[in-house]
């Protein structure tokens, strides 16, 4: 994994791939699932770049998580439902399906979510939320 995410990294221009994983997996195991993020992290000054590989644990901590992120960053009720949906790795028709809206308008919670969070992309939100 590291090494596709290496590889991935040495094709992308320096500094547009900040936001963004690399690389983004979920794990299944006996003891839980995890997701492994790599990023591609430039140094000033230099062609040179690493490479930051964080792996979070997933499951239960979404519902902590949301809440956390409601609260720091003004989060409504539905946009930290939202966001739980979005930690759990929802896509916009299940988190649509799930809360009983139309999948416009979880688009346009997410679109003020990544607002509220200075995010540009759904997994901006995450690396904010998870990094908290």
């Amino acid at each position: 994994m590291a090494v596709k995410a290496l590889k991935t990294l040495k094709e992308h221009e320096p500094k547009k791939y900040l936001d963004s994983p690399l690389l983004r997996k979920a794990i299944s195991g006996p003891n839980g699932s995890l997701l492994v993020c790599a990023f591609g992290l430039p140094i000033e000054e230099s062609e040179s770049s690493r490479l930051l590989i964080l792996v979070e644990q997933i499951g239960r901590r979404e519902e902590a998580a949301a809440l956390q992120a409601k609260d720091i960053f003004g989060l409504t009720q539905r946009e930290a439902q939202v966001m739980q949906h979005l930690l759990r790795g929802s896509s916009n028709k299940t988190i649509a399906y799930e809360l009983n809206v139309a999948e416009q308008t979880v688009k346009e919670h997410l679109q003020r979510i990544m607002a509220k969070t200075n995010s540009a992309s759904r997994t901006g939100i995450l690396v904010r939320v998870l990094l908290l």
